[in-house]
């Protein structure tokens, strides 16, 4: 079985490799990219793009909207796969 660290240590090993880690620092490196809201932060045109690029129907006007979120990542991994 696969625990969130050693996906994270997988996730690290390949965007930065050679670079040995261990998987509670990680852990907190992938969280800082992904899963902090100022730098998921889109702004009113990048939601407008990525709603019609994914076919997405979110609130242009809603703070909640203007945060790349957990649906917006399935969307993208879906529209690359299809590709």
């Amino acid at each position: 079985m696969t625990t969130a660290a050693d996906a994270a240590v997988y996730i690290y090993g390949k965007m930065r490799p050679g670079e040995i880690i261990d998987p509670d620092s990680a852990l907190d490196y992938i969280k800082s990219i992904f899963l902090v809201p100022e730098r998921m932060n889109l702004g009113l045109v990048a939601r407008r793009k990525i709603n019609v690029k994914l076919d997405l129907d979110k609130d242009l006007k809603s703070d909640e909207s203007q945060l790349f979120d957990g649906q917006d990542l399935v969307a993208s991994l879906r529209y690359l796969i299809n590709l």
